[in-house]
C-alpha cells in the first residue's frame, strides 16, 4: 500500500492513470500523444506504475498495452476512505458489462493459496457468499451449464453516494479484495462497507 502511495504522489502518474481509466489497453505511443513530454519520459512513468502493480501491460502483436490496476488503490479506498458500497449486485453489473462491451478491463491480484483452495473458494456457494455480500450460488461448473445468483439470506438495500463513481465503489475490485482476505486468513474483509452487509440480519425463505 505505501509504495502504491508513493507512485500516487506524482501528478503526472495520476494523469496517466486518469487516461487508462478513459481508455484503457492503450500502447505507448498512443498514450503518450495525451502528455507534453517525450515518450521516454512517459515510459518511464508507466514502469513506475507497472512496477507497483497499479498498471498491468499485455502484448498483442508487435503492440505492448497497458491497463489501469484498480486492485491497489481498491485496498487504499477499502482501508482509508470507505464508507459506502453498491453491495452483491455490483458484481453481476460488472460482469454483464464486461462481456457485452467490446473494451476489455485486465485486473490483476496475487493470493497466497492453492489452486484448489481457489477453486473452491469460487465454486462452493457458502463459501463464495462470505467475500461476496452473502450471495449464493448454483451451477454444476460443467460446460454449458446455468449459472444462477440469488440474494440468499440477506434482504440487501444497496446503497451508493450521489455522483460516486462506479468503478470505485463496490464490484469485482472488492470482491476479489474479499477473495484475497478469506484465503490468506480465514477471515472476512472488514471495510465499512463490507461490515454493513455482514451484519444485515437473516431472512426466512
Amino acid at each position: 500500500m505505501e509504495l502504491a502511495f508513493r507512485a500516487l504522489a506524482d501528478s503526472t502518474r495520476r494523469a496517466v492513470l486518469d487516461e487508462l481509466f478513459r481508455r484503457d489497453g492503450q500502447p505507448l505511443n498512443v498514450l503518450s500523444e495525451q502528455f507534453s513530454m517525450t515518450r521516454i519520459g512517459v515510459a518511464k512513468h508507466l514502469q513506475l506504475l507497472e512496477a507497483n502493480g497499479l498498471v498491468v501491460t499485455k502484448r498483442r502483436g508487435r503492440e505492448k498495452l497497458h491497463f489501469l490496476n484498480p486492485l491497489p488503490i481498491r485496498l487504499i479506498h477499502d482501508r482509508w476512505i470507505d464508507k459506502f458500497t453498491q453491495g452483491w449486485a455490483a458484481g453481476l453489473a460488472d460482469l454483464k458489462h464486461g462481456l457485452e462491451r467490446t473494451p476489455e478491463k485486465v485486473f490483476e491480484i496475487y493470493v497466497r493459496t492453492t489452486p484448489e483452495q481457489l477453486w473452491h473458494a469460487i465454486t462452493d456457494s457458502e463459501t463464495r457468499s462470505k467475500y461476496q455480500f452473502g450471495a449464493l450460488i448454483q451451477c454444476d461448473w460443467s460446460p454449458g451449464s446455468r449459472f444462477e445468483m440469488s440474494a440468499g439470506r440477506h434482504d440487501v438495500e444497496l446503497q451508493l453516494r450521489e455522483g460516486a463513481n462506479d468503478q470505485l465503489y463496490g464490484g469485482w475490485p472488492m470482491i476479489l479484495s474479499g477473495l484475497k482476505t478469506w484465503l490468506e486468513t480465514g477471515g472476512l474483509l472488514t471495510t465499512p462497507g463490507s461490515l454493513m452487509y455482514a451484519s444485515i440480519p437473516a431472512t426466512e425463505g
